[in-house]
Order: C-alpha cells, then structure tokens, then sequence
C-alpha cells in the first residue's frame, strides 16, 4: 500500500501511477476507462473555415495549430457550394481530425443553405469517413434576421418544421450506400417542443452555457432525458469567453484567460464523468474585436497567439494520448482522503499506467465583481492498495507536461 499527498485549488491534477502485477484486490476496485477515449471524447469549435476567403488564413497559422493540440474533432458552419474549404475538411481527416459538419436550410443568401441532398452529396465528395453531419444549430432562438423555416414552417409557431428537416436529413443519409455510416448529431434546441425530432438522429445534442463558473452550471441531465430519451448526448457547444469589459450585450460574462484556461481544461473531464459521448469546447480561434464576446472564445487571440486554455488542454492531450485498437481498461484500487468537494476520473493506458484526475469543480472567477474568488486549498491523500512502481503528479494548468512531483 503507498499513498502520497496531492495539493488541489481549483485547476485538475492529473496523478501517473504504475503498479506492479501483483495488485491486492479488494471488495470495490475503481473502474478506470480508456483513457484515449477520453481524449477521443474532445473537440472544438471553429477552426477550419466556411468559406473561401477563410482558407488562406487558416492554412497561414491555424492549421498547424490545431494539428499540434491533438484535438480529433472540430464542429463547424460549412459551405456545401465551396470545393477550397472541402479539400481542407478532406486534409483534415487525412490527419485525423474529423469535422462536424453542421447542415441548416437557412440563409441562401449567405450560400449556405442545405438541403438534405445536398447535404448527402458533400460528405461524399469530402469523404464520410472523415465527416459527422450535425442538424440545425440553435433553430429555436429567435433572431428576427434568423428565424428557422422549413418547407413553410417558421419557428417558433411551427417547431414540426426543424423536425421534418432533421427526419429528411437522417433519411437521405442513412439511404445512400456510401454516406449510411456517417453519424447524424440532432438539431441544438433547447426543447423538443412537442415534436418528434428526437427520433432522427443517432446523437442528442445540448449546448450547457454558464455564467463564467464552473463547468455543468444550470444542466439538468435527468430533466434532458426525461424530455429528450436515452441515446447518447454529444455536448457540441460550451466554454467561456475573455472579453471580460465586454461591450455587446451577450448574457454571459467574461473571464480572464487565466481562468477560461482552468475552465478549459476541467470541461473535458467533467463532462466525459457525466457520460457525455463528445464534449465541444467553444471555440478554437477569437475573431477580431477585443469588447465583443462573440469574438473573444477562442483559445487562440485573433493574432494566432495561444491563450494559456490552448497551452492547457494542449498538454492534457499529450499526456493522455494512447491511440491504437479498443481495448478495456482495468480497475485500480484505490482510495482518497480529504477529498470532500473533489471530482476525478481515472483512466488507463495499454502500457498499465493509470491517470488519475482530481480537480474541485467551484468558480474561481466572480464575475459579478471581476475578482478572483479566494478557494481553499485541499491537500488530498491518494493511497494505492497495491506496490506503487513509480507516481508522477502533474498540473496542466499551469506546468503543462513537466511533473510538478515524481
């Protein structure tokens, strides 16, 4: 048996641990998940462009960016009209990185109305092995510039409307030979409003924004599946913005880049702990006004410069990667102290190393009075039930992937 002390504020700790063969088992081993599953279940919004005039500013800085953190996944606008931006989705998935297209009959002026065969007849040019078509996003918020219509239903008198869109669009992919394999993501919408679109896609979607605090603020999962049923849950839009003297009048304050970058960090671990199939954080790159929320998201400044969220999520990748085949993880045995308030997920590699992370799930930020809350300090004791081989402790947050102690 070995224990070792961890001290914990608010930012997650991630402890390596290897032990020898010869594990004693006790009644209630902690069930460990693999952990590049986990890595697997990260994305990110924004990044590969929508349109034309996009490419080469992407392809000048972001790109190697987003190759670089690691992250698998990116959920975006696309052009179903656009061959420039469909080669780059296309290189994209060459390297690993899946885009999650999102399909939408509005706005033809904007040239990016879909309708479902169009749709179908992108992720075939593309490639659908490197594509997830996803539904109307936020259909239900009704902008008077962007109200949803569909075959002469408008939103918000005629909800039917997003479902017809999204039967029609699970349809005409799961029809075609070639694109049935494809994922299909429902519609963002904070309610099914009495509608069967639930029923027309593969995975649930909710977008569980909060106000600068931690991660699951407001979400009630029982509540969502209650109304929504029980298939997988893709979360496709959270995060935090930095335009803390903001000027626009979104709802939700800024933070910080210090503290968007624990929050950050802690989105992908709580929401992967819930069950989530897919966390997307929102989003990979700021656009260029400092006082519009809208544009400060990103975890990258509009200047390509990495903010400390991207430096952050960056190294929890690099430490947890593991891919090859599905393999099942194996328990480990272990117990902590003083942990009241402490969340944590444990994790396997195919080497044996378990990863295990703490982290408290409190604000740190009050954005009410723009300053930095005064959390208490837990020194957690993690004890191990069996011959500890070696244990690394590691604070992405801020060490990035230097142990803070072996």
């Amino acid at each position: 048996m070995n224990s070792f002390v961890k001290t914990l504020k608010f930012l997650p700790l991630l402890c390596a641990v290897l032990v020898s063969g010869c594990q004693t088992v006790t009644a209630a081993p902690q069930p460990a998940q693999s952990a590049d599953r986990f890595i697997d279940s990260i994305g990110v919004n924004g990044g590969p462009p929508r349109r034309a005039e996009g490419v080469a500013k992407f392809r000048e800085k972001e790109m190697a960016l987003l190759i670089e953190s690691g992250i698998r996944h990116v959920r975006t606008d696309v052009d179903t009209h656009e061959p420039n931006t469909e080669a780059v989705y296309r290189e994209l998935g060459e390297k690993g990185i899946i885009t999650m297209a999102i399909f939408d009959p509005r706005k033809p002026e904007w040239n990016t109305a879909h309708s479902p065969e169009q749709a179908v007849a992108m992720l075939k040019r593309v490639g659908p092995r490197y594509m997830i078509a996803e539904g109307p996003n936020e259909p239900d918020l009704v902008n008077p510039d962007y109200r949803f219509s569909y075959k002469g239903l408008q939103m918000p008198e005629k909800p039917e409307g997003v479902a017809l869109y999204m039967k029609e669009l699970y349809a005409a992919v799961k029809a075609d030979s070639v694109t049935k394999s494809v994922p299909v993501v429902a519609a963002s919408m904070g309610s099914t409003h009495g509608t069967d679109v639930a029923k027309w896609c593969d995975f649930l979607v909710a977008h569980p924004y909060g106000p600068g605090v931690a991660p699951g603020w407001g979400f009630d999962l029982a509540a969502f599946r209650k109304e929504w049923g029980d298939k997988p849950i893709i979360i496709s839009e959270t995060g935090d913005h930095t335009a803390v003297y903001k000027s626009d009048g979104l709802w939700q304050p800024g933070v910080p880049e210090d503290v968007q970058a624990k929050n950050t960090a802690r989105i992908p671990f709580y929401w992967f702990k819930q069950g989530m199939h897919r966390t997307y954080i929102y989003r990979f790159n700021d656009w260029s006004d400092p006082f519009n929320s809208q544009h400060n998201f990103g975890m990258i400044r509009a200047d390509n410069t990495p903010k400390p969220g991207y430096t952050a999520l960056k190294s929890i990748i690099q430490l947890l990667k593991d891919p090859g085949p599905t393999y099942k993880a194996k328990p480990l045995d272990f117990a902590l102290k003083n942990a009241s308030g402490v969340e944590s997920v444990l994790l396997q590699k195919r080497d044996g190393r378990h990863y295990l992370a703490l982290w408290q799930n409190i604000s740190s930020f009050d954005p009410q009075g723009l300053k930095m809350r005064d959390n208490a300090t837990k020194k957690v004791t993690v004890t191990v039930n069996a011959p500890v081989v070696g244990a690394n402790v590691y604070a992405p947050t801020t060490n990035g992937v230097t142990p803070i102690r072996v």
